[in-house]
């Protein structure tokens, strides 16, 4: 259950950060409402899950998907551009949160 809140707050994080780029620097009344509606909601969730789970884990893996999701919407949404250095990056991010995910064991012969 922890990582469906997880994934819940990345969708609305993701959601609040494309609704920040369409409020058009807070001009946008309904725009801003739902995205500082929605960064609060993200932060909640994040607040709820990281008291279950590690904050090394919660923290990257929310950041780093946010990342990837705002990259693609903004494409998406806003036609903005990705070019080969972008998903190179994307592929770093996303290589990294799997890292973080990697147990223990897998790499030191230990168990998490």
């Amino acid at each position: 259950m922890p990582y469906m809140i997880l994934l819940l707050a990345i969708l609305v994080e993701v959601i609040a950060s494309l609704a920040l780029k369409a409020s058009g620097g807070f001009v946008r009344l309904g725009w801003s409402v739902l995205a500082l509606t929605g960064f609060g909601l993200s932060l909640w969730l994040l607040a709820r899950v990281s008291a279950v789970l590690p904050i090394s884990i919660t923290y990257p893996t929310w950041a780093g998907l946010g990342i990837v999701g705002a990259t693609i919407g903004g494409a998406v949404f806003f036609a903005e551009r990705i070019t080969a250095q972008h998903m190179a990056a994307l592929a770093l991010i996303v290589g990294g949160v799997v890292l973080m995910h990697a147990p223990l064991a897998a790499w030191a012969g230990g168990s998490r």
